[in-house]
C-alpha cells in the first residue's frame, strides 16, 4: 500500500510540475470489445519530442470500468503507447485518454 500511496504523490507532483509546450494530446478511443483476464487493447499516439525514459501520465476521459487498469509509455521516439488491460474478463467502455509526458 505504501508504494501506491508514493507512486499516487509522485504522478501528482508531476502533473502539477511545469510541463514542456507541446507534450500533451488525446489519444483515439480504446476499449469497447470484450477483453479475457489478462487481456489489453491500446493504441498509440505521436507526441513530438517524446523520448524513451520519459514519464507519462495517462488519464481516461470517462472511467473504463472497475477491473480495467489503464497505462501509457514512451514506445519509440515521439510515440506513446496508451493501454488498457483487464483484470478479470469484462468489456470496458470505449474512451480518450489524455496523455502527459514530462522531461
Amino acid at each position: 500500500m505504501k508504494f501506491f500511496a508514493i507512486l499516487l504523490l509522485f504522478v501528482l507532483w508531476q502533473a502539477y510540475s511545469s510541463p514542456s509546450p507541446g507534450m500533451a494530446i488525446t489519444s483515439s478511443a480504446i476499449g469497447g470489445g470484450a477483453l479475457l483476464a489478462g487481456g489489453c487493447t491500446s493504441t498509440t499516439v505521436t507526441v513530438p519530442g517524446a523520448t524513451a525514459g520519459m514519464a507519462v501520465v495517462a488519464a481516461p476521459n470517462t472511467y473504463p470500468g472497475d477491473g480495467t487498469l489503464w497505462y501509457a509509455y514512451v514506445s519509440s521516439a515521439n510515440t506513446v503507447t496508451v493501454k488498457a488491460c483487464a483484470i478479470v474478463a469484462l468489456t470496458p467502455i470505449s474512451t480518450t485518454y489524455n496523455i502527459r509526458v514530462f522531461h
